[in-house]
Parts: C-alpha cells; sequence; structure tokens
C-alpha cells in the first residue's frame, strides 16, 4: 500500500509520474500512453515550481485529459506550498514502488535533482520516453547512473511525434 498525504494505492510496483506539467500536452499524454502501453501502474503527481505558475484550472484540465485511462492522480503536492523534491517523498515508499516515468531531458539532468545522489541509489526502475535528447549523451548518463546504483533498471520507450513539445516553450506563446 503506497500512502502519499491522502494517496492510497493497491499496487505493489507502481510507477510515479510527477511534474509541473505547465501545460500539459501531447508530449505528456504520450508518456502516460507509452508506459500504459508498457504495463505500468502509473500514478501521475502533479507538483509546483517556484518558476512556474500551476492554476487550480489547470488540475482540472489535466484531469480530464487522464480522464478513463487507468492511472492514479494525485494532486497533493499542489496543496502544499513548498518545495518538495523527488527524494523528500520517494524515500517513504517501499523499494518496490521507487520507479520514475521521465522525458529524456530529466533523465539528463537527474545529476543535477536535489539529493541526485541518494535519490539513485534508491531508485529501483527509470522509464525513459524519448524527446530529443542526444544518443551519446543519454548512455553517458545511464552509465553513470548505473555506476551509482547497478542494480537500477533503465528502460528507454519508444520515439513519437511529439518529441518537440515543451512546456517551457508553450509558457512562452
Amino acid at each position: 500500500m503506497i500512502v502519499l498525504g491522502h494517496l492510497k494505492l493497491a499496487p505493489p510496483e507502481a510507477v510515479f509520474f510527477s511534474g509541473t506539467f505547465a501545460p500539459w500536452h501531447e508530449g505528456h499524454a504520450e508518456c502516460v500512453q507509452q508506459a500504459l502501453t508498457f504495463g505500468l501502474k502509473l500514478v501521475v503527481c502533479p507538483d509546483q515550481s517556484p518558476w512556474k505558475n500551476f492554476q487550480v484550472h489547470d488540475v482540472e484540465e489535466l484531469k480530464m485529459q487522464l480522464a478513463g485511462k487507468p492511472v492514479w492522480f494525485y494532486a497533493g503536492f499542489l496543496q502544499t506550498n513548498e518545495r518538495n523534491p523527488t527524494i523528500f517523498w520517494i524515500k517513504n515508499l517501499s523499494s518496490e514502488q521507487r520507479s520514475l516515468l521521465m522525458g529524456d531531458d530529466a533523465f539528463l539532468s537527474l545529476h543535477k535533482w536535489h539529493e541526485a545522489q541518494e535519490l539513485v541509489q534508491i531508485l529501483r526502475r527509470i522509464y525513459v520516453v524519448p524527446r530529443l535528447g542526444d544518443k551519446n549523451e543519454l548512455q553517458k548518463q545511464q552509465e553513470m547512473l548505473l555506476s551509482l546504483n547497478s542494480k537500477l533498471e533503465i528502460h528507454f520507450l519508444t520515439h513519437h511525434p511529439f518529441e518537440h513539445i515543451s512546456s517551457s516553450l508553450l509558457r512562452e506563446k
């Protein structure tokens, strides 16, 4: 059983897809679709960022985008007005539940995340959906992360037509 605030889930091997999703776009939807195709038990966790504006209507839009899909939605991180690095909450989960889904841009910056070394050492799996990451850089990052945690499983999912879409670029419009 996973307990994150008010979130209680039955699947013992849930995979967490967190981010500001500000705004949600086809690339995010593709991440969800690939996770479901891969048979993952997915928990979508929108979160706040001091650099991005995520409004209540964005949560409702996100819920509508996920409606009818077999995913769990946890908006509890949005209710706190404080920093919420992944390491703060994921270390409270069982080892079977310490898996993340992310785009390759997030994967390439994982070593810069808060307490990144500890985070990598406790992760079980990372599922990486392609964006526009350089193949050689992705390989180097994989090797570096595996040097920190040799038991970590890293799965690269398939290319898709929405790799060029970025929330940052959409916010600039």
